[in-house]
């Protein structure tokens, strides 16, 4: 029924039996659509579910929500608040459609440590068409499970998925996720919240926009086998900040805007990369960047970067560490480093190509040792050294160092050391020098 003081549509007790198993859910939808509220935001074609009290709900059609006062909040089309002691189950039982429109009018809120929605590959989809309208939320250990679907958000500051709070758990399998607003997120995890996502994609397109973003203390993201993509300015495919873990095993990533990152880490936080292929192609996109403590740590895959000012890998500062194995990295872009260290860098077992003027393969700009076992580095450039050191030290061991353009030194010191053990040095452009 309309409730005047809630501005929406709640499941009232009568409808449930005394068990709290819902006698008739039809009844409510109906009852639902067939109202008009004049002074509410809820219009005659609108259909929403919403329910404060324990039951197992099964859903099914289409859910409407809009709202034409961009100075109110609207009303989610699928939402439950499981306080206290309420034990709220909801699935699907045929196709299930979301739409809504206008600011603040999100898709589906589950509130609630024993709340919890699972969509099961019956077909659903998910559209929010306004600003700071989210299409999925759990919040406060609420449980939503999502498999076969799709999600769309196309206003500024809507998220795709996000969770809060410790035990807020969204798993996801297969799921297509776009979003196209300046600000927005596809998968957003902070407080604690944790994210998983099997075998999907996710897509965003806007300014400042992020794919993936896991923030603060035991906020954790999963993905497996997954593509993530962002293509506006100043965005960045893949995130941990404040202490966050992000773990991403194959797929992909890639960026196409300027000042737009593959991936990042910050402020203690830990990402864990394995068989991943990284691309930007603006110009200052670094492949992987850490920095304010934050870590990377990669194991296979591959780092391309087409744009100029645009490394492969780029540390920070001392305190935020990258550890890269069996890893490939190429830049085509000029000043485009294939690897720029500031701060703790160790690599082995990997290969280093860059093809524009000015881009070295390596270059250490870090009062500590920078490590490099088994790396073939490779420069085509003109004015593009194989390997230099401006302030800290460099171990190399088992390596090759091949340059191709003019002024291509091989290896290159100022004010630091560096120790070769069984090292190969090839140098083919005019006033090259195998050691500078």
């Amino acid at each position: 029924v309309w409730s005047a003081t809630r501005n929406m549509f709640v499941v009232a007790p009568e409808f449930a039996s005394s068990n709290g198993c819902l006698l008739s859910h039809t009844r409510i939808n109906v009852l639902a659509a067939s109202f008009l509220c004049v002074s509410g935001v809820a219009l005659a074609e609108d259909r929403t579910f919403t329910t404060y009290n324990s039951g197992e709900y099964k859903l099914s059609g289409t859910y409407l929500s809009s709202n034409h006062d961009p100075n109110s909040r609207g009303t989610t089309a699928i939402s439950a608040w499981g306080w206290g002691n309420e034990e709220i189950v909801i699935s699907d039982e045929g196709v299930v459609t979301i739409r809504t429109s206008g600011s603040q009018t999100n898709g589906i809120y589950i509130d609630g440590a024993n709340s919890s929605l699972t969509f099961d590959n019956q077909g659903w989809s998910i559209l929010t068409a306004g600003n700071s309208s989210s299409a999925v939320t759990a919040v406060s250990g609420a449980q939503i499970s999502l498999s076969g679907g799709s999600i769309a958000t196309q206003g500024e500051n809507s998220f795709a998925v996000s969770t809060s709070d410790v035990n807020s758990i969204a798993t996801l399998n297969d799921v297509t996720i776009t979003t196209a607003g300046d600000r927005a997120g596809g998968l957003i995890a902070y407080d604690g919240g944790k994210i998983a996502l099997t075998d999907g994609s996710i897509f965003t397109e806007g300014y400042s926009a992020t794919s993936v973003l896991a923030s603060s203390s035991e906020s954790i993201i999963d993905l497996d086998n997954v593509s993530v993509s962002s293509a506006g300015d100043w965005s960045t495919a893949l995130s941990a900040n404040k202490g966050a873990h992000v773990t991403m095993t194959g797929g992909s990533v890639a960026t196409a805007g300027i000042y737009s990152h593959g991936v990042t880490s910050y402020n203690n936080s830990v990402v864990t990369l394995k068989d991943v292929t990284i691309s930007t192609s603006g110009n200052n996109s670094d492949g992987l960047s850490a920095s304010f403590n934050g870590s990377i740590n990669t194991t296979g895959g591959s780092i391309t970067t087409t744009g100029d000012y645009a490394n492969g890998i780029y540390s920070g500062d001392v305190d935020s560490p990258i550890d890269l194995n069996s890893v490939t990295i190429s830049t085509s872009g000029e000043w485009s480093y294939g690897l720029f260290s500031r701060g703790n860098i160790v690599m082995s077992d990997s290969s280093i190509q860059t093809s524009g003027n000015y881009s070295d393969g390596v270059r250490n700009s870090s009062n500590i040792l920078l490590q490099l076992s088994n790396v073939n580095i490779s420069t085509k450039g003109d004015n593009a050294l194989g390997l230099f050191t401006n302030s800290g030290d460099i171990y190399l061991v088992n390596s090759k160092v091949t340059t191709s353009g003019d002024h291509g030194y091989g290896i290159a010191l100022d004010n630091a050391n560096v120790y070769l053990d069984n090292i190969d040095v090839l140098t083919h452009g005019e006033f090259a020098y195998g050691l500078e």
